[in-house]
C-alpha cells in the first residue's frame, strides 16, 4: 500500500487526504446524526405511548358520556310519552286525584272520608309528586280489589305505604292505612 502511495505525485497525496478526511467526517456525521435520530425516535416512542394513554382514556370518557347522553335523552322522549298518558296534569291534579281515587275506592267497595295530601316541593325536577293517605276498615278480598284496580289504573299511582294498625279486641274487619303517591308532569 505504501509502494502505491509513493507512486502518487504530492498533489495526489493532497486530495486523497482531503477524500479520506471527508470520508471520515461524513462517517463520523452520520454516526452522530444516527444516535441524535435514535434518541428522538425513542422519546417520540415515549410520547407516542403517554399520548396513546391519554386517548385511551378520553375515548372512554367520551364513549361513558354518549352512553349518559342516550340515557337521558331516552329519559326525556319517556316523561314526554308519559305526560299525556300516566302523569298528571299540575292544574287540576287534586281534583282529577280525588276524583279517581273515589271511583277506585268505589269500585272495591272500600268507603274513605278523610284523604291526607302531601305535596312534595322539589323545583329541580320536572315531575311532582303528591301523597295521598287514608284509612279504612274493611275486609280482605275489598284490599286485593283496591290493589287489582290500583295496578290496571292508567295513571301513575304509586303504592308507599301499606301498614295495618292493631285492631282492638272483639273488632270485626281489617283496619288498614294505605298512603298512595301520585306524579304530575310540572309546567315549564
Amino acid at each position: 500500500m505504501k509502494e502505491l502511495l509513493n507512486l502518487l505525485s504530492a498533489r495526489d497525496r493532497r486530495i486523497l487526504r482531503g477524500l479520506v478526511s471527508a470520508l471520515l467526517a461524513a462517517v463520523v456525521l452520520i454516526l452522530v446524526g444516527g444516535v441524535w435520530q435514535r434518541s428522538r425516535l425513542l422519546r417520540s416512542r415515549v410520547v407516542l405511548a403517554a399520548e396513546k394513554r391519554t386517548f385511551v382514556q378520553e375515548n372512554a370518557k367520551l364513549q361513558d358520556l354518549k352512553a349518559w347522553e342516550a340515557l337521558w335523552t331516552q329519559a326525556r322522549r319517556d316523561l314526554d310519552e308519559m305526560k299525556g298518558k300516566s302523569l298528571y296534569d299540575e292544574g287540576n291534579i287534586v281534583a282529577v286525584l280525588r276524583a279517581d281515587l273515589d271511583r277506585l275506592l268505589r269500585e272495591a267497595g272500600l268507603v274513605v272520608s278523610k284523604f291526607d295530601y302531601d305535596y312534595g316541593a322539589d323545583i329541580r325536577t320536572a315531575v311532582g309528586r303528591v301523597a295521598v293517605a287514608f284509612e279504612v276498615r274493611t275486609v280482605y278480598p275489598a284490599v286485593k280489589r283496591f290493589l287489582g284496580a290500583l295496578e290496571a289504573h292508567p295513571k301513575l299511582l304509586v303504592v308507599e305505604g301499606l301498614s295495618f294498625p292493631r285492631t282492638l279486641k272483639g273488632q270485626s274487619g281489617l283496619s288498614l292505612r294505605v298512603t298512595l303517591a301520585a306524579y304530575y308532569a310540572k309546567e315549564t
